[in-house]
């Protein structure tokens, strides 16, 4: 049921900082943060029960005020059990438990709890007297290469009244501070697509190749003048460069030209005779 957090979105609260320290190690949960809900649904003849938990990973959760309030865990709950029921010929679940765990502006963290020795990720554990039973649940953050969102571990009715929550994600993971996280790769594109100069490889686009071929001809032709006034004339000093009229010349030679460069590239949709 997305009702429960809906509500709390609008309202909560985001933590000043959501990075971490434990045991000397650094965490940042940045990356996940914001009112997250699993949910399950089991089969309790002749009915149904629906579990659903809020909580979010940087900061407590607020109630919404268009809510009736004994619908809906305390403010500054750190994780929000909410159990529904559908009754027999019935359409829609109805709010049947209100199960909060925590209390507070923000999770309080420890060493990861569950997993082989040495995986790196957080746990954090809450247990709330609740009517005259006595609740339990352990979330636990757990480094992985890959986001998987939270999931529980325990379907079911709650063996003992204890829940438990794995969240699999690379905000996890220990957080060094000296490389930030790498972009997730889109789909069907490889590392080297994009563009040149946002992967550090700058080339140079056509119009700078044709400028430099325009300056070098322009260049060649000013030399090959002056090479043949001073080889054939046997001119010397300012008599070797080219004649005014070979000088105004170069205009419509360099217009010529990059027209006929542009006609190469781009080709021609005339053919036969033109208009007169």
């Amino acid at each position: 049921m997305k009702s429960a957090i809906i509500g709390y979105m609008a309202v909560a609260v985001a933590a000043a900082s959501c990075q971490f320290t434990v045991d000397s190690k650094n965490y940042d949960l940045s990356a996940i943060s914001g009112p997250k809900s699993v949910e399950y649904t089991i089969e309790t003849p002749p009915s149904k029960r629906k579990m659903e938990f809020v909580l979010d990973p940087c900061a407590s959760l607020k109630q919404d005020k268009k809510k009736p309030a004994d619908e809906q865990c305390p403010d500054n709950t750190i994780v929000c059990g909410l159990g529904y029921i559908l009754l027999p010929k019935e359409k829609d679940f109805v709010l049947s438990e209100v199960m909060p765990f925590g209390n507070g502006p923000a999770p309080q963290y420890q060493p990861l709890k569950t997993g082989p020795e040495g995986t790196e990720g957080l746990s954090t554990s809450y247990g709330n007297p609740w009517g005259s039973e006595k609740l339990d649940i352990d979330v636990n953050y757990i480094c992985s290469d890959k986001e998987e969102g939270p999931k529980l571990e325990n379907v079911g009715l709650g063996l003992n009244n204890y829940y438990e929550i794995n969240w699999k994600t690379p905000a996890a993971c220990i957080n060094d501070g000296s490389k930030p996280k790498q972009p997730v790769k889109e789909p069907g594109k490889t590392p080297n697509d994009g563009d040149d100069a946002s992967n550090g490889n700058p080339s140079w686009g056509w119009f700078t190749w044709l400028f430099i071929i325009i300056v070098l001809g322009v260049a060649v032709y000013i030399i090959g003048n002056a090479w043949i006034n001073y080889d054939r004339y046997g001119n010397a000093g300012v008599d070797l460069l080219p004649h005014a009229d070979s000088l105004r010349d170069v205009p419509y030679l360099i217009r010529d030209l990059i027209a006929k460069v542009v006609g190469t590239f781009t080709g021609s949709s005339r053919t036969g005779y033109s208009a007169v």
